[in-house]
């Protein structure tokens, strides 16, 4: 079945025959053809409307304007329309110079229905992958706009800045900082808002392949190069010819093949191995890495002449403890992002849990925070999070320190009334009824303060959907989403009277 997304296909011969017989074939096939009996015809039809003519199939021989003029005038008009010659039987020399001219495709006559067929399926799924690369490219190229970095600290407006003044050039980029950074995005922003934007941009990690496989990866091989060499590969290098090669972990990159990479960088070639031949290719690099590259060089794990060439402009990317200011902004992106990523309605932090997020020393950086926001969006069942269900669902190491630090309880004075704390006779009282430290944890086994923490997570949890339900046991249940015997045995098990909330309604 032909997909309804299709444009039409312009069929143009001489002959009526030819054109009832394709027109027929064709329309059975559920396409929808046009035709016209001469090329100057069909390019009149054409010219009428550009937009509409995803195919011309088109006869080579016809009296006046021929099929190459035909063709010619389209790739001029519309390069992207698919252009098939149908041409007389043994006839190559039409058939070559027609390919050789921008053809797609070319038939010979008297013609087969199912090559026919077949051609033009092709064709149209070649015109399918071209429109979604450039609908991903635009995509990508909107979403990777600098602006939408999110940052507005001092340290990250002088990213901004940087990233706005090399994007227009080819200058080779170095970008430094601790992992989870966002190193990448930067790399990709440089991009997609350089004149590069429209071809391609090449990732390869240099820590993640093995040295052995690296020099294939990023300069291919001929066929026979070596045993399981069976076709010709085009590395990274050539991959990204007119466009961009990112180097993500460049500080992990062998010696041996830092010496090929400098040389391909000078000279702008590369050879494949097993080949004798110098490739030319047009490259804009930028690289990456979370090591100190001068420390490198003076252990001799790093070539000097190689940091200088990559080290034209350096952007250093702050670690997120730097820019704190930038957390409740980072936290609001991924909220939003997540939740409708997972078609969930985005919870609320309260004041303390914001101020214990921001407050965390983050030690992966933005990757760590969006992983954490992504982790909480998923597991969370209430309408907001308060520090007690974040430190409980987040899996932060040292969340405590955190919530200390912010100099808050970890919890909202309303969350835990006097006689339900009472359930929790092990934790100790931090000044105000049904307040805890998440420090006194500390003094505990892993386990047993684990058992403890979710404990008092649960009868938080409970009491509050409780209170807003007057008790009611059903619709409490039926609500945070538990089977009623289940909701009964958590009760029992945290101690819960439920007539208080009964007789305090």
């Amino acid at each position: 079945m032909t997909d309804k997304n299709y444009g039409k296909i312009l069929l143009i011969d001489d002959e009526a025959s030819i054109l009832f017989s394709l027109s027929s074939l064709l329309g059975r096939q559920k396409y929808i053809c046009d035709t016209a009996d001469s090329g100057a015809m069909g390019i009149k039809m054409f010219q009428q409307n550009i937009s509409a003519y995803d195919i011309v199939i088109t006869d080579f021989l016809m009296p006046g304007v021929d099929g190459m003029q035909v063709l010619k005038t389209i790739r001029q008009l519309r390069p992207e329309t698919c252009v098939i010659m149908l041409t007389a039987h043994g006839n190559t020399e039409n058939a070559v110079n027609a390919m050789k001219e921008g053809a797609y495709d070319y038939i010979s006559k008297p013609y087969e229905n199912e090559k026919i067929k077949i051609i033009v399926k092709q064709a149209f799924e070649r015109i399918n992958l071209e429109r979604e690369n450039i609908m991903l490219k635009s995509q990508l190229s909107c979403e990777y706009k600098f602006e939408n970095i999110i940052g507005n600290s001092d340290k990250m407006n002088l990213v901004f800045d940087k990233i706005s003044k090399v994007a227009v050039t080819d200058a080779t980029v170095l970008i430094t900082g601790e992992s989870g950074t966002g190193k990448e995005l930067v790399a990709r922003a440089i991009h997609f808002n350089s004149g590069r934007r429209q071809r391609n941009f090449i990732t390869i990690n240099c820590a993640a392949i093995p040295a052995d496989l690296l020099e294939n990866e990023l300069f291919g091989h001929e066929k026979g190069a070596y045993t399981g060499a069976h076709n010709e590969y085009k590395g990274k290098f050539e991959q990204a010819d007119g466009g961009t090669l990112f180097l993500d972990e460049i500080g992990d990159m062998p010696m041996q093949i830092q010496a090929k990479v400098l040389r391909a960088i000078q000279e702008q070639t590369i050879e494949r191995l097993g080949g004798g031949q110098s490739v030319r290719v047009n490259v804009r690099l930028i690289a990456a890495t979370n090591k100190d590259l001068e420390s490198e060089i003076a252990e001799k794990r790093f070539r000097e002449d190689l940091y200088y060439r990559l080290n034209v402009i350096n952007i250093i990317m702050p670690p997120l403890r730097e820019r704190n200011g930038d957390i409740s902004m980072l936290i609001k992106h991924f909220m939003t992002f997540f939740s409708k990523k997972i078609n969930k309605k985005e919870p609320i932090l309260t004041k303390n849990s914001l101020l214990m997020m921001q407050n965390y020393h983050w030690p992966g950086n933005v990757r760590q925070l969006q992983n954490t926001i992504e982790r909480i969006l998923v597991l969370c069942d209430g309408d907001s999070i308060d520090t007690c269900e974040l430190v409980l669902i987040s899996g932060l190491k040292d969340a405590g320190a955190a919530v200390e630090k912010s100099g808050q309880p970890p919890c909202c004075h309303d969350s835990v009334t006097p006689a339900s704390a009472a359930a929790l006779p092990r934790l100790q009282p931090a000044g105000c009824d049904g307040v805890y430290k998440v420090s006194d944890l500390e003094s505990r086994q892993y386990h047993e303060a684990q058992k403890m923490l979710i404990e008092q997570f649960e009868l938080d949890y409970i009491t509050r959907a409780l209170r807003r339900n007057s008790g009611n046991i059903l619709r409490t249940s039926q609500e945070i989403g538990l089977n009623r015997a289940h909701f009964y045995e958590k009760l029992k098990n945290l101690k819960i009277d439920v007539d208080q909330f009964k007789k305090t309604q």
